[in-house]
C-alpha cells in the first residue's frame, strides 16, 4: 500500500511536468500548478528517503559518525532517541527529520507537516520518519508509538552515515 501511494507522488510529479510543458494558460493556473508541484515532489522525495533509511538491523555503532554527532549534540543516544519519538508522537499528519545544520554542522530533529509545510531546504536530512496514517494504520491501527519504536528496530544507520559523510 505505501509503495502504491509514493508511485502516486511519482505519477503526479511526472503529471505536472507534462503541464508546465505544455504550457499554463493564465497565471492562475500557472500558480496552482506550481503549488501542487511542491506538495507532490517533496511528497516523493521524502517517501524516497524513507525507504531508504529502512532495511537495516537498527544498530548504531557507536563509533559511527552519526553516533558521535548524536553523543556530541544531545548528551546521548537515549536522549535523542526520546526527542526523536516525542516528535513522531505530535498531532497531525508528516514527518520527523533528523537534520544537519548546514551552518554549522550540528543536529536537530524537526517536524515538517504535510510534505511542502516546513521542509527545512538549507539543511541535511539524515534520517526521516514517514508519520502519516497510512504509513502505520493497517499494521498498527491507531498505535503510532508501536510503529515508532519498530521503526527503530528498521533503520539503516549505513546509510544515515552515508548521507552525513555527504
Amino acid at each position: 500500500m505505501h509503495l502504491t501511494l509514493y508511485k502516486g507522488y511519482v505519477a503526479g510529479v511526472n503529471q505536472l511536468n507534462e503541464r508546465l510543458e505544455r504550457g499554463v494558460e493564465n497565471s492562475f493556473e500557472f500558480q496552482a500548478v506550481k503549488l501542487r508541484y511542491a506538495f507532490e515532489y517533496d511528497g516523493m522525495v521524502l517517501h524516497e528517503l524513507y525507504f531508504q533509511n529502512l532495511g537495516g538491523n537498527g544498530q548504531l555503532s557507536g563509533s559511527s559518525p552519526v553516533a558521535r554527532l548524536i553523543e556530541a549534540e544531545y548528551g546521548s543516544f537515549a536522549k535523542w532517541k526520546k526527542e526523536f519519538i516525542e516528535t513522531a508522537l505530535i498531532k497531525g499528519v508528516g514527518w520527523v527529520i533528523l537534520y544537519q545544520s548546514k551552518s554549522d554542522g550540528g543536529l536537530y530533529t524537526a517536524w515538517i507537516s504535510d510534505h511542502s509545510i516546513g521542509p527545512l531546504v538549507s539543511d541535511t536530512p539524515l534520517l526521516v520518519l514517514d508519520v502519516w496514517e497510512h504509513a502505520y494504520i493497517t499494521q498498527f491501527g491507531l498505535d503510532r508509538k508501536g510503529y515508532v519504536d519498530l521503526f527503530f528496530e528498521y533503520i539503516d544507520w549505513d546509510v544515515v552515515n552515508q548521507r552525513l559523510a555527504r
